[in-house]
């Protein structure tokens, strides 16, 4: 079974990051998570979910790492965004979860944190 990454919040970084992970290892599965439809990435699949709903279906995501990328919400002073993915998420199997700290789009790099806000790397564009 291929290992699974799903790219959560996936605007223009999540198809740069797309792109580099088919170029590096191609035997991952891929899955973009997004409120649109996006673009066609060679074997990588689409599923449309809305993170500013407090109900949303995330069973696809277990047993994976996920990136995840989505802005905070400009609704409100917390992010609900990742409140609502992280509270619909429980019960599930994430082996790593990897998320930006801040985007920093005025310098292009964004910092990579796991969840113990450990730098992983930092992404150029």
């Amino acid at each position: 079974m291929k290992d699974k990454v799903i790219l959560a919040g996936c605007g223009y970084l999540g198809e740069y990051i797309g792109d580099m992970l088919l170029k590096k290892r191609c035997d991952l599965s891929i899955i973009k998570v997004c409120r649109s439809v996006k673009r066609e990435q060679f074997s990588i699949k689409n599923i449309i979910r809305d993170f500013d709903k407090e109900e949303i279906d995330l069973q696809f995501i277990n047993n994976s790492t996920v990136i995840y990328m989505a802005p905070p919400s400009t609704i409100s002073d917390k992010d609900d965004r990742i409140s609502n993915f992280i509270n619909n998420s429980k019960g599930l199997n994430i082996n790593k979860m990897i998320y930006e700290i801040e985007n920093i789009k005025r310098k292009k790099f964004i910092p990579v944190l796991n969840t113990d806000k450990e730098i992983l790397g930092i992404i150029k564009f």
